[in-house]
């Protein structure tokens, strides 16, 4: 028998054992240099959605749990000096009005004339006096004028209102009287009474006036329920001046409509840490009256009963 087959398969077979250890090699040598250039590579990743959160916003109370801190700096004039004069209203003459007390209404302005200084009533087209005397011809009433071309009161209404009790309870029930401006921002369709355990006032409008390093809780505002309409024409109040329901809500949505305007801030007392009320305007370094966007309403509180009507002529 031929021995040639055998020497094949030997041949055949340590050829074969010599691919595998060349294999082998391959494997052990050759396996980090991938390693290492596969960890040389940036790592890539998919980019991740953004996701958009919605944040929702409260919307601010209807009413300010604390009174609004005195502004510190105010809007410089936008009138170059000299463009308003100093012109005081000229006498007052109202024409008698049978359906109206339009008769008392000629004296209180008169007296409203007198009592707002020449410097300020340039700046104002709605003059509202209150008497807050407990009694006389003009107690606890409201006349409402308006500022005609040629500077006299045009009489627009009356009607009676309540003032402070005046007298002390758990805080001075007084109504504070002087020359006022309303604070354009706080008008409130419904304010609460942090003093006066919550108490309601509908349509108010608070008075531009600080007392005591703090802004005045002093509103005029709409009397609300049975006792507070009952006593409408009464001292009644803790010290804000309430008005008829209807009356409120008019004169409201009227200022903020129609009287919008700069006026003069009124001089403030650092000393007693209060405004001004006798119609003292601030004065920049010019000399000029400081400005600041407001209602072009002046509030004239007087603790005065009025003048009695003049006896008819024979």
């Amino acid at each position: 028998m031929s021995l040639r087959p055998i020497l094949d398969l030997k041949e055949l077979a340590g050829a074969a054992a010599i691919l595998m250890s060349a294999m082998a090699y391959a494997i052990v040598f050759a396996a980090p240099a991938q390693q290492t250039a596969h960890l040389a590579k940036p790592a890539v990743r998919a980019a991740r959605p953004v996701v958009m959160v919605k944040v929702l916003v409260a919307a601010p109370p209807a009413v300010p749990l604390r009174p609004r801190a005195i502004a510190v700096a105010v809007s410089k004039s936008a009138l170059p000096a000299g463009a308003v004069a100093e012109t005081p209203l000229p006498p007052q003459a109202i024409a008698p009005d049978p359906a109206t007390i339009a008769e008392q209404a000629s004296r209180v302005a008169a007296r409203v004339s007198d009592k707002v200084p020449a410097s300020l009533a340039p700046y104002f087209d709605t003059f509202i006096y209150v008497s807050k005397a407990a009694s006389g011809p003009w107690a606890q009433r409201l006349f409402l004028f308006r500022k005609s071309d040629d500077g006299t009161l045009a009489f627009e209404q009356s009607f009676p209102v309540s003032t402070g009790r005046e007298r002390s309870e758990q805080y001075f029930t007084a109504t504070p009287t002087g020359l006022f401006e309303l604070d354009v921002h706080r008008f409130f369709p419904m304010a609460r009474s942090a003093k006066w355990n919550d108490a309601q006032m509908p349509w108010a409008m608070f008075l531009n006036y600080a007392y005591r390093t703090q802004m005045s809780g002093v509103a005029l505002h709409a009397a609300i329920g049975r006792h507070e309409l009952a006593d409408i024409g009464h001292r009644a109040s803790g010290g804000c001046v309430r008005l008829p329901l209807a009356k409120a809500s008019l004169l409201y949505h009227r200022f903020l409509a129609e009287e919008r305007g700069q006026v003069p801030v009124f001089a403030f007392d650092a000393a007693r840490g209060t405004t001004n009320t006798e119609g003292i305007a601030a004065h920049d370094d010019k000399g000029d009256i400081v400005l600041a966007d407001g209602l072009r309403v002046l509030v004239i509180i007087d603790n005065f009963p009025g003048t009695p009507a003049a006896p008819p002529q024979s």
